[in-house]
């Protein structure tokens, strides 16, 4: 719920219908899967499989209605599609053998260009930081998000090292996402750092941990957030990554912080500690 409503705030959920056509699909698809929906629900040959077309159908709708993601109906393109391809086999069959090469010759090369184009910006291959790889970013908005997390956990690691000893081994990172909770917790083994503490989805569930660490490493706050919860907050180190490129998912500029003295009681503060995102 909380997701719904930040989507439709953020606009996410807008021209649900439009962005079926490109967004959700392959342009190139397009005519097929709308063969499909021809053959589903206009044609004879097509009515004992038009169940099919419902199960797409009655879904957009109720999309459209409850202000969807675009990328919610993909699943049901794959068997639009295939419909698509039995009644253009059929129309085919009917024509000549030449009308035949030159739509499967069309066809072919129609799916290998948009096959070659989406694979070119889905599928993380592009060497980083080149302008293959830009394009490709902005195309999808996620490549970059995979950018940097190692080093972050190595940078939280040094934070922890550099704290006195009879901090360091009480201390434990609290991460604003879950991208860096998620990071700590897989990277963080080979340091030997404790699996970060987080409000951030189920994350709020495993808790703060037993007993309460009187010293945090906050990874992904911002200095007046971290102040409102400890009275004590310092910068320890900014994270980067040998690329220079910016993970949307940890932010620019990024400072670990190391934070002391909690205002309230661990449960008190806990209680309303819990976010979604």
């Amino acid at each position: 719920k909380s997701i719904h409503a930040r989507d439709v705030s953020w606009h996410r959920t807008d021209n649900f219908l439009f962005k079926q056509l490109w967004n959700a699909t392959n342009p190139v698809t397009v005519p097929l899967w709308c063969a499909g929906l021809w053959f589903l629900f206009a044609t004879q040959a097509g009515k004992p499989l038009r169940m099919i077309g419902w199960m797409y159908a009655v879904p957009l709708v109720l999309f459209v209605i409850a202000r969807g993601r675009e990328y919610y109906l993909t699943p049901a393109y794959p068997m639009l599609m295939a419909a698509g391809a039995a009644w253009g086999e059929s129309w085919l069959a009917a024509g000549s053998v030449r009308t035949q090469r030159i739509v499967m010759r069309v066809t072919a090369i129609s799916f290998a260009i948009g096959g070659l184009i989406t694979f070119a910006v889905t599928v993380p291959i592009a060497p980083v930081g080149t302008a293959w790889w830009h394009f490709a970013d902005a195309d999808n908005g996620t490549f970059n998000m995979e950018i940097g997390w190692p080093e972050l956990v190595a940078t939280v690691a040094r934070v922890r090292d550099s704290l006195p000893p009879e901090e360091r081994a009480g201390a434990r990172v609290l991460a604003a996402d879950e991208g860096e909770a998620g990071a700590v917790n897989l990277y963080g083994r080979a340091y030997g750092l404790h699996e970060a503490i987080s409000g951030m989805n189920s994350n709020w569930l495993r808790g703060y941990g037993d007993p309460p660490p009187q010293t945090v490493i906050a990874v992904g706050f911002n200095k007046s957030t971290l102040d409102g919860i400890f009275a004590s907050c310092q910068a320890a180190a900014p994270v980067s990554n040998p690329y220079g490129i910016v993970n949307l998912a940890i932010g620019e500029p990024m400072e670990i912080y190391v934070c002391r003295d909690i205002r309230q009681p661990w449960p008190e503060f806990w209680r309303g500690f819990q976010y979604y995102g």
